[in-house]
Formats: C-alpha cells, structure tokens, sequence
C-alpha cells in the first residue's frame, strides 16, 4: 500500500486530546486570562480538576497564598502575560515561588512550590495576540534541597543532573509546546523561492490529507490539478516580488478529491541565509460558504413567505427596470406566472403611458436612494384602471451598493371612489349651508316683515280704536301682539341655532369660576328676589373654550334651576369632578349643576333637549319660554366634542353633567 494512500485512512485528529496529553505542564488562555484548556500533568502537579478551572479567571483559580506576606506569583505573572499580549513576543521567566491550594480532602491550605514558567503567544491570521500557552516546570525538589543546604558533592552532582534534565525537559517542552501552537491554530506553511515546501504543520498535512514527508520539497503541482496549482503559483509570485501581504480565496482539491474553499494569507519574509521565503497562513471556509448558501436560501424563503403574506403587491427590480421576483398577489392580479414575469419590464404588460410613468417613479427612488410613496394608475386585465398608492425603495447590497428596487403597493380603487363621493357630499353640503344661509336672510328679512306689520297693526287698533272696541276685542288683538312677539323670538331662536353649528368658535382660557360669579351679580340685580343660594364647593379649573357660549350654557342651567324650582329655599350647586362613573363607563373631566328643584321624570330625559320642547306647559311658560333653552346647551356642549346628561326624578331635583372634550 502506497504512502499516500495510508495517509488518506489516517482518522481525523483530535487537537484537545493531543493537548490534554501533552507530557508538560501547560495551560491555554485566552487574552483575559481566562483558563481555556489544561493538559492532564498540569492538573496533576497543581491538585486541580479540569471542570473546576477550565472556564475561570486564572487568578481566582491560583491565587497569592494569604498567609506568605511576601507572596508576589499573582503580580510576576500577570506582568509576563501583558507583556506577551503587548509584543507578541514569548516570556521566559525566571524561577518564582507560587504557593498552590490543597484540596480540602488532603486538609486545605496552601503547599509551598517553585515554578519555571514560559508564556507563549497565539495570534491569529492577522498577528493579534489570540491565546497565550502558560508552561511550567516544577522547580519545588529542586529549590527546597538548595535552600536545606544538604547539597554535598554527590548530591550537589545528583541537583546538578535534575537541574539539567529539568532544564532539557522544560527545552523538549517548548519545542513540544512550538508544535502544540501549529496545531491548534489554521494549517501553516513556508515555502521557498522555487515554490516548495519546507515547513508545515499538521494542520497542515491533515487538510491536504498527506503526510510531511509526501509534502516537504515538492510543488503544488506535484499533488493538485495544473489550473488550481496554477493560481497557487501566480499568487506566490506576486507576494515573492511585491512583498506585499496578499489575501485571498482560493479552491483546492484533497486527496480525496473533494474541493475545499481556502482562504489564504501570504507574506514574504527573509530566511536568516539571506534567501526569501513565503509563509502563507490558511483557513478552510468551505463549511462556511455552504452555511452561507443555506442561510441565503433560508433568507429568500423567508422573504418569499413574507411577500406572499402580505396581502398586497409586492415586487422587485433591477436598476433597468427588470422584474427579479414578484409575489403571488401580483401574479393572480397579473394573470401570469412568476418565471413568465422575471426579466421583464412594466413595458412588456402595460401600455406605453402607464409603463412610462411607473418607471419614471422607479428611477426617482434610484436617484434619492431614499424611500418615496407614489400613487400610479395601472390598468387591469378586464380593461379597468385602478389606482395605487405604491411605497418604493432601493435595496442595498454588502457592500452598500445599490442593486435594485422594491415595491409595495395598495389598491385604494375604492377609497379614491369614497374619497370622490365625500367631495361631492362636501359639495352638497356646503350647497345646503348656502341655501340654509339664503333661508336664514330671509327668515331674518322677509319672514319678519309681515309678523312686524301684524304687531303694528294691532298696537295701532288698540290705540285708535280702544274706545270702539269692546272687551273681547281688546282681548283678542292684546293676544294677537303677544303671537306675533312669541312668532318672532321663535324665528331668532331658530336661526340661533342653525348659527351655533357653523359659526367658529372664539377659543381661548376662561375661568368658569369667573363665569358663575357673573351670573351671580346678573341675578342679583335682575332677580332681587330669587331667593336662591348658588355655591362652588371646590375651585373648577381653568378651561379653554368659547367664553360667550360656555357662558350661556351656566346661564341657561342655573336660570332653569331656579325657575323651575317651588321650594321655599332654592339650593344650586356647580363644580367639577375629575372622573365619574356612569351608566355608560367612566367619564373624566366633568363640570355638573345640581338643584332641589321639582326635578324631571327619566322619561323626558332624552326629549328636554329636544327644540321647541317644554315639559311645563303654563301659561306663563309657553309666553316667557320658546323650549330651546337646553336645545342650545346641547349644542354649545357638542360643538365643544363634550356631550350632556342628567341624573334626576321628580321632587328630588335635578343634576346636569356635561364635559368639554380636552378642554380641561
């Protein structure tokens, strides 16, 4: 059996084994100082178990024994590995004392030892300090025989003899330890001027799947295809001649015939016979090109499902207008299939103006390499025109470049539609204000004028023909002026009202507090007499609102809560109440006027503020009262985005609630 064909059976190296069997006293650690890996002599000598260090800070694991005041092994060590992450240069040094802990089975503590340490740097593809191999010798035999002093000639000879094989053992360890560095980082080799290898590692030989010996003194070409050994040899040359670093990705075939992707760093150096040499450095990424490959299938079915969910048309382009995928919505609206559409351009389904347009719309996007909303017209395949509103924007590659354009957009067919018969409504509307204004001039003008002629007619009868008139007649025209003067204030109230819903509010803060107190001193000087008492158990606050209006829905309450009131002593009480529960939910922010007075049946609740509507239907009240007293608070109120209510039942007097929306 050939050589060649041994090394390809050869089973697969296990580094941390090698590592854990090493016949030296070694740990890894990373540049924190953490203990990554420990070989099994080190465990061994230091009394320790691999789970109970391997993951830890070194320095918690062996600390300065407390009890030796002298102790200085933590400070020493520290210094020599900072040094080596600072230079990248190995640390010898000198012997140090470092007590290490018993095991609380062997009765706890610390036992005296003496170390001959060597710190070594691991750096990665770059030159960066990566891991740093910790190796020591025990020196303790040694050192506490010297300080005993029972050296003599035979035994000064037998410390000699363990002096020099400790010395060569710690010499064979550091050339172990050199070969334990090739190992565990990327596959290392030299080559020389002519191209041939002279050194390697067995990373090395385990990714060629050959051995040093099939490997040293020959060629690339000697194992390889001639086009991959070709690129080898050209990359060589232009570090052999630039002396520059030269990284690159390159493909290889082993000796089982499967190609590996590699990536390679070279640089030139000079041999100490004055020769230059070419030490390349290289990381197989095979598997990480095929997780690529899998993640980038895992991502565009990702974003297959997630165009597909959508619900609306969704699409990307290339920067000539191309179609590169497109979603099912699309499809069905299209009536075609995706690989019928991908190349594609908008011109290839849509007629010239319409494709113009939307690849005018596409290169906006190119040119701003910014996201913009558009709304395009796109014919459908049963001949009508839809309307869309489309969000695109561009699509950057890794290296921020970008490659294409993407495409979500939004049938509002029907909403345009909505939107068109709103603008005719509005125009129906503001048709139907003008017509209510002409009604309201009219009403103010003409109306008025044959009611003003009724009312003068008859005052002048009464004046000129009193003493002709008999009693029933005076009667009927004193009650034909009274019609005509209740005729009247119904026309004012009624146009009022039908102001109270356009005319604009005059905004501003207002005191409510202000506003009772002015209806007070109304009241006391026009109704001397009213015998009621009018109280604001708490300060309101501070609202904004339309002054006058506000003010003559106060007004209206409280003269309401006196007028229809028969108590002998009439009580009305105003406030405010941050938040009250309601057969509805919880309202917040209420202003409430309660009373004593004759109160209201639940059945009415509703039809008082209903206009022309009067549930007391006196004498008295239809001449002073036209009902729309509460018509109009209503109104004032929901012109305000607040609403109204009352809580109330006969004899036991009424309370109104009413909010101002954000007012408060």
């Amino acid at each position: 059996m050939s050589k060649a064909k041994v090394a390809t059976q050869l089973p697969a190296l296990d580094f941390q084994v090698i590592f854990e069997s090493v016949p030296g006293h070694c740990l890894v650690l990373s540049t924190d100082f953490t203990i990554l890996a420990a070989s099994d002599m080190y465990l061994g000598t230091t009394m320790t178990a691999r789970e109970e260090i391997v993951g830890h800070y070194v320095f918690d694991i062996f600390p300065d024994n407390p009890n030796d005041p002298n102790a200085n092994g933590v400070r020493n060590l520290r210094a020599s590995l900072e040094k080596v992450i600072k230079t990248g240069e190995m640390d010898d040094m000198p012997t140090q004392k470092y007590d290490i802990r018993r095991p609380k089975a062997e009765g706890g503590g610390y036992e005296e030892r003496y170390w001959s340490p060597c710190n070594v740097p691991v750096k990665d593809k770059d030159g960066r300090v990566e891991y740093i191999i910790h190796c020591v010798k025990d020196m303790t035999e040694v050192v506490t025989m010297s300080q005993q002093g029972k050296a003599h000639d035979k035994e000064v000879g037998e410390i000699t003899q363990k002096l020099y094989i400790a010395n060569k053992e710690l010499s064979e360890s550091r050339a172990f330890l050199k070969n334990i560095i090739n190992t565990v980082v990327d596959p290392i080799f030299v080559k020389d001027r002519k191209h041939r290898w002279i050194e390697g590692n067995n990373a090395l030989w385990a990714l060629f799947g050959k051995s040093e010996n099939d490997l040293l003194g020959k060629s690339d070409y000697d194992f390889f295809p001639k086009e991959e050994a070709d690129v080898f040899w050209q990359k060589d040359e232009e570090v052999f001649n630039s002396g520059q670093v030269n990284i690159n990705i390159e493909n290889f075939t082993d000796a089982s015939g499967k190609i590996h992707i590699i990536s390679t760093k070279k640089a030139r150096f000079i041999a100490p016979n004055g020769e230059p040499i070419l030490v390349g450095v290289i990381r197989d990424i095979t598997e990480l090109h095929e997780m690529e490959a899998k993640l980038k299938e895992s991502d565009e079915a990702r974003l297959r499902a997630i165009m597909d969910h959508s619900g609306r048309p969704v699409y990307i382009k290339d920067l000539e207008g191309r179609f590169i995928q497109i979603n099912s919505e699309l499809i069905s609206l299209m009536e075609i299939r995706e690989e019928d559409a991908v190349g594609k351009k908008c011109s290839d389904f849509f007629p010239k103006e319409f494709a113009e347009k939307l690849r005018q719309n596409d290169l906006l996007v190119i040119e701003q390499c910014a996201a913009i909303e558009f709304e395009e017209k796109v014919p459908h395949k049963d001949g009508s025109i839809h309307t869309y509103t489309s969000v695109k924007f561009p699509l950057f590659d890794a290296n921020d470049k970008i490659y294409g354009v993407c495409g979500i957009s939004t049938d509002i067919t029907q909403r345009k539609e909505v939107e068109a018969k709103l603008l005719h409504y509005t125009w129906e509307l503001e048709r139907s204000n003008q017509e209510l204004n002409d009604f309201a001039y009219i009403a103010s003008h003409d109306l008025k004028e044959p009611l003003r002629g009724l009312f003068n007619h008859a005052t002048f009868l009464l004046e000129d023909y009193k003493d002709k008139l008999d009693e029933d007649g005076i009667r009927r025209l004193n009650r034909l002026s009274q019609l005509t003067r209740r005729m009247e204030q119904l026309i004012n109230d009624l146009l009022y009202y039908s102001r109270l819903g356009r005319t604009e509010l005059a905004i501003r803060e207002t005191d409510p507090n202000d506003i009772v107190n002015e209806i007070k001193q109304m009241l006391d000087s026009s109704m001397p007499d009213h015998r009621t008492s009018i109280t604001i158990p708490k300060e309101m606050p501070v609202i904004v609102c339309d002054k006058p209006r506000i003010t003559e829905v106060f007004r209206n309450l409280i003269t309401n809560a006196i007028k229809y009131n028969d108590k002998p002593e009439r009580k009305i009480e105003i406030g405010f109440i941050p938040e009250v529960n309601t057969r509805n939910g919880i309202e917040k922010n209420v202003f409430y006027v309660k009373d004593n007075g004759n109160g209201i049946a639940e059945e009415f609740h509703q039809d008082i503020f209903r206009i022309f509507k009067r549930l007391h239907n006196t004498s008295r009240d239809k001449e002073e009262s036209t009902g729309v007293g509460l018509t109009f608070v209503k109104k004032i109120i929901e012109r305000h985005n607040g609403h109204i209510w009352l809580e109330s039942e006969p004899q036991k007097g009424s309370t109104f609630y009413f909010t101002l929306g954000s007012a408060v």
